[in-house]
């Protein structure tokens, strides 16, 4: 993203995620006791309740960064079908509404994952299979964490070994930096609210249930 946006409208996004997860870590408690709660919270934390109009002195920018809990329940729960329980997504755009670049980082929830899992390793398999790649991020009264689901499958699911390896990272600085910097999540990968699915290029992934977006829109500088 960094040959699109100046820094200083990076930061701002990069701040957010930083105080969003922050934020929802902070509540965690509140949440707690049910696994869709508490990303639904971690999704309301970080989104902007209006778009933000920002300016760099030569270009402006439209910031919305936007939470939907979306269908998923039912015969063929995406879930199943794909291993994930949502998606964060960026995408900038332009003012016309021409999309310049747009990625997502597919994701599987746990809380208080603890010893070895094995169903998070078949969930993971799954995700590499239809959206070849992603994390699962762990939520706990420490921190959310996350690990990608290459380092989930290596260990067989061992929290522990993850642990042992460093492959367990804060989850706002992996938005923050490796997602941001597009070190991780797939680009092309965004969600179609009118099909309800999920594409990348010409393939659909139908209906992960929960959708984090940040979209930035480059405006004209007369609209400032």
């Amino acid at each position: 993203m960094r040959d699109l946006l100046p820094e200083t409208l990076l930061s701002l996004i990069r701040d957010r995620y930083l105080a969003g997860v922050a934020d929802a870590e902070a509540a965690f408690d509140q949440s707690s006791a049910d696994e869709d709660a508490v990303t639904g919270a971690l999704g309301q934390s970080i989104a902007l309740r209006e778009p933000l109009i920002f300016s760099d002195g030569r270009q402006a920018y439209q910031l919305s960064i936007n939470y939907k809990k979306l269908r998923g329940r039912g015969n063929a729960a995406p879930e199943k079908r794909l291993g994930s329980d949502g998606i964060f997504q960026i995408s900038v755009t332009t003012a016309t509404g021409k999309i310049v670049r747009r990625k997502g980082l597919p994701f599987q929830a746990k809380s208080r994952w603890q010893s070895i899992d094995k169903r998070l390793v078949e969930q993971a398999r799954v995700m590499q299979s239809t959206a070849q790649g992603g994390i699962v991020v762990d939520y706990g009264p420490t921190g959310y964490f996350c690990s990608p689901i290459e380092a989930v499958i290596e260990v067989g699911g061992s929290r522990r070994k993850l642990e042992k390896v460093g492959g367990l990272k804060r989850l706002g600085q992996t938005l923050a930096n490796e997602f941001l910097d597009c070190k991780i999540g797939q680009q092309g990968l965004y969600y179609d609210p009118e099909t309800e699915e999920f594409i990348v290029e010409a393939d659909g992934y139908r209906n992960y249930e929960h959708l984090l977006t940040t979209s930035v829109e480059v405006r004209p500088r007369a609209e400032v």
